[in-house]
């Protein structure tokens, strides 16, 4: 068989007035197909994260790791090459330790997920002018719109999640315990046509 060509993501995040966005852009080169998303982050899960007053680097954390919970069966196996515009994040997902409990929680659930999908991440540093996800990050999808880009819903854990046994992630990436928020096998404007299809 053909090696497949690895998937190129891009991930960004942004913090303003106590409003947290994410957003992800993914490419695909075997397919030539582009796929976006973009998610304000819930209130629990901020207020979940260590008291402070900005929470960048737990967002652009969280955006990173989005992608792989959003897209497993696109990302299961594949070589990838991910890039974000934060070196923190960048640093704590390379060495899967952050000495912040909140980065380190969803760092952890990020490289057990990534155990049981099996993807060869490389991540890289991109400078913010030149990141394609800015763009979804700050609810912007004109570019992404012009270029055919599918648009996923966003799957965010819920906060309960980070604090189950983390091998809990390692059963939901290999397909065979996937859980219901973490599976995303059709696009989320398919899912609203066969709804309207069918008069509900």
């Amino acid at each position: 068989a053909q090696r497949r060509r690895p998937l190129l993501i891009w991930t960004d995040a942004s913090y303003e007035n106590g409003v947290g966005l994410l957003g992800f852009v993914v490419y695909d080169p075997d397919t030539q197909a582009w796929y976006h998303s973009s998610r304000q982050v819930p209130r629990a899960v901020i207020d979940s994260f260590i008291k402070k007053k900005q929470y960048i680097g737990q967002c652009e954390i969280l955006a990173a790791v989005c992608v792989y919970f959003t897209l497993p069966d696109l990302c299961r196996g594949r070589e990838i090459i991910h890039w974000i515009d934060n070196e923190s994040a960048i640093q704590g997902l390379k060495n899967g330790y952050s000495p912040k409990g909140d980065s380190a929680k969803l760092i952890h659930a990020f490289h057990m997920f990534n155990a049981g999908l099996k993807a060869d991440v490389w991540f890289e540093y991109v400078e913010s002018e030149a990141n394609v996800a800015d763009a979804p990050s700050r609810n912007d999808f004109e570019l992404l719109e012009m270029l055919g880009s599918t648009f996923y819903e966003m799957v965010i854990p819920e906060v309960a999640d980070f604090y189950r046994p983390l091998g809990q992630w390692f059963f939901d990436a290999t397909g065979e315990h996937l859980n219901k928020r973490v599976r995303s096998s059709v696009p989320s404007r398919m899912k609203r046509a066969r709804k309207r299809a069918r008069g509900s």
